[in-house]
């Protein structure tokens, strides 16, 4: 018999007095209560990109999806979620992204963050936090696309699988941005092509006339986002036997002023199914009125040369063409007099109407389906969105000038180019490290030497040291201004007909000491930094990457801008601005004439007329004016030798000759430096119709100068 250890001889009377009072309280009745159960947890669920495996163009920005569910029994609370944007590799966060959300118990919400990459980044990690605690996090899968051969076709259908034969199939067309000068160019032979030497093989469009391989996408209607810019990463849109009645007017201001940038929307009629088209009417080529049984489709068929095999009479969408001012559509097929397949040009984009779903007989099964969308989509200018370079290629990638930089004209300095951000003289640099030398050194010497005290050195350098450090920050002070500096731009681009534009503002903030801000923009914005040269992405630093609050206003908090230093940001959203000019233009003998009239409330300055190389620079416009119109038909490109046909440079300015130099040296004057920003600006707005190919339409572009936005940037 083994024998009881003594320490447990010690505690079997506590053991047996609790064991006692245990079975008293429950021979009373008395509950012993359970540990309480944990509390009900919020629920995380997120999806970005498009389609079910997250597609997304680099460089562009694109939607992340979060779904946030407080069961019953949970507290209520207010939550941020919170995506991060990558730079140039996945270790690289540039800015995050951020909303935040009331939670009540119950609830369940879903909310819309915005992302982007200038990497191959095939994970996100979205983030929910709790005041600063993170109480979840959940990985969003992505498959990265580079622009340079791919199109991204978002499907919005009842049917599964529509379009998918057009997976792999070459769409669209490219057209290739000019370098500066590249009209010197055309003499001697066409102008030097950009390689993955030079890193921006990813986001540069093709050669000219390329196509782009597709990958499909299928997409909910209700997944559109409410910022036009996280759209750019598709090329088109299809829609389906899906509601559009259903969409918001944010989302369709969306899609307009996608189509406007240059998205091409296809609508399909499907007379037996759920009206497609009420939510986009305004939008269309034609009026719809009902339904139409047709004995063949032919008409159709001659688009591609394939027949089309029919068994008996087809139901198809009866539609008269519009024949509104500034909506001249063109029909490519009609049978009997009834359009089967009609073309809208809208700003840079088309809207297509097809008036057959090739989800039903006889398109379904017809093997010219595939050829058939291929040529509805060979309009499609494959060209990456105006702000891809600004927001996402690395400084020193692509050929200098040649896009990547964003300098149509190639002018030297940038949008914030100011004397602050000056490098000092080298001469009064050299001057001053001599003389700190100098004294620090030698006289500090000879003079303790003399005095006999030799000894001294050990406080009259530390002292000597102070002093000097004191004096070159005063110096700096002087030569780089002591208060803080904002420069602040925009550019909007509209198309008649259209009551809302897409802005781009640009924001510079110079501080001559280390301070950390917070920035607002008056409208729901997707805001990104960019380098202070204008171009490229900025951040990357150790210190904490900004961070983008969501919403009207979007808020740009831990903006840290270091001494003497500036930061820089570009903001993307949708403005309530039509087109400020009115235009009534006809083709005449080798001529385009007619009438533009200011019809805004302000003036107008250097307001001119681009087709091609052919430029009529018309100048000032008072509000309600009109000025006669006189611009020559031309088969050349855009002649970007120099910007002074557009922009005239005022007295003692010199104008830049499109290889980056104006004939000046030394630290340019202060109007130089403004005429520069203004050329960059004038850049910035040509760049999407900057190619090195010629005009294929009448289209005529028109430039503008007039106030800035009243939902621009400041500092809170």
């Amino acid at each position: 018999m083994h024998s009881i250890p003594r320490t447990l001889l010690k505690l079997l009377p506590p053991i047996l007095t609790v064991l006692l009072l245990l079975a008293l309280l429950a021979a009373q009745g008395v509950p012993v209560r359970a540990a309480p159960l944990a509390q009900a947890k919020v629920v995380m669920t997120a999806q970005g990109g498009f389609g079910d495996d997250g597609s997304y163009l680099i460089g562009e920005w694109f939607p992340v999806r979060v779904t946030l569910s407080n069961p019953a029994g949970g507290s209520s609370m207010r939550v941020r979620v919170e995506v991060p944007s990558r730079g140039e590799n996945d270790a690289n966060t540039v800015e995050t992204y951020a909303r935040e959300v009331d939670l009540p118990s119950p609830s369940r919400k879903e909310v819309t963050l915005y992302a982007y990459s200038g990497n191959f980044t095939r994970f996100l990690d979205v983030r929910l936090i709790q005041d600063s605690t993170v109480i979840d996090t959940v990985s969003v899968k992505l498959n990265p696309l580079e622009r340079a051969g791919n199109m991204i076709l978002g499907v919005a259908s009842s049917e599964p699988s529509l379009l998918n034969i057009l997976k792999g199939e070459p769409v669209g067309h490219s057209d290739k941005p000019l370098p500066p000068g590249a009209y010197q160019y055309q003499q001697y032979g066409p102008p030097p092509t950009p390689t993955a030497a030079y890193g921006i093989a990813p986001i540069i469009a093709g050669p000219p006339g390329a196509a782009a391989s597709a990958t499909i996408s299928h997409i909910a209607l209700n997944d559109l986002p409410t910022l036009s810019s996280a759209l750019d990463g598709l090329g088109a849109i299809v829609v389906d036997d899906v509601d559009t009645g259903s969409i918001t007017q944010e989302q369709h201001d969306t899609l307009a002023a996608w189509v406007a940038r240059g998205g091409t929307l296809v609508a399909v009629a499907r007379p037996s199914g759920t009206d497609t088209l009420s939510g986009l009417a305004d939008l269309l080529p034609v009026t719809v009125k009902g339904t139409r049984n047709l004995s063949s489709l032919k008409s159709l068929s001659d688009l591609v040369a394939i027949p089309i095999t029919t068994t008996g009479s087809i139901a198809v969408a009866d539609a008269d063409v519009k024949t509104a001012p500034g909506v001249a559509p063109r029909v490519l097929a009609s049978q009997e007099g009834v359009p089967l397949a009609a073309v809208r040009e809208m700003g840079r984009g088309q809207v297509i109407y097809l008036a057959a779903s090739p989800a039903l007989p006889p398109l379904k099964g017809w093997d010219g389906t595939a050829p058939l969308f291929k040529r509805l989509l060979v309009e499609h200018d494959l060209s990456p969105s105006a702000s891809t370079f600004r927001r996402s290629v690395p400084l020193y990638g692509g050929y200098p000038g040649y896009g990547a930089y964003g300098s149509v004209f190639g002018a030297n300095g940038g949008l914030f180019d100011i004397p602050g951000q000056d490098l000092p003289d080298p001469l009064l640099v050299g001057l001053f490290l001599w003389i700190y030398i100098m004294v620090v050194g030698p006289v500090n010497f000879i003079v303790l030497r003399r005095m006999k005290r030799t000894e001294l050195a050990w406080i009259t350098i530390p002292a000597l040291v102070l002093v000097f450090s004191v004096a070159a920050y005063l110096v700096a002070y002087g030569a780089k201004g002591g208060e803080i500096v904002a420069v602040q731009s925009s550019v909007i681009r509209s198309a008649p007909g259209l009551d809302r534009s897409q802005a781009t503002q640009f924001f510079g903030l110079y501080s001559p000491t280390r301070q950390t801000f917070q920035l607002r923009v008056g409208a729901d914005s997707a805001v990104s930094e960019i380098s202070p040269y204008g171009y490229g992405p900025g951040g990357g630093g150790p210190e904490t990457p900004p961070q983008v609050v969501g919403g009207n206003p979007t808020t740009v908090n831990n903006v840290l801008v270091s001494t003497f230093s500036l930061k820089s940001f570009m903001a993307e959203s949708s403005v309530s601005a039509q087109s400020p000019l009115e235009a009534d233009l006809r083709l005449g003998d080798n001529i385009i004439e007619g009438t533009v009239r200011n019809r805004t409330t302000s003036a107008l300055q250097d307001v001119a007329l681009v087709r091609g190389d052919a430029v009529q620079y018309i100048g000032y416009i008072a509000p309600g004016q009109k000025m006669d119109v006189k611009l020559l038909v031309s088969s050349r490109p855009l002649d970007n030798s120099t910007p002074a046909r557009l922009l005239p440079p005022p007295p003692n300015v010199t104008a830049p000759n499109g290889n980056g130099y104006g004939g000046y040296s030394g630290p340019p004057t202060n109007e130089q430096r403004a005429y520069n920003r203004k050329v960059e600006l004038l850049g910035i707005g040509l760049e999407p119709v900057a190619t090195t190919r010629p005009p294929a339409n009448l289209d005529v572009f028109a430039l503008a100068w007039g106030p800035g936005l009243p939902s621009g940037f400041s500092v809170a």
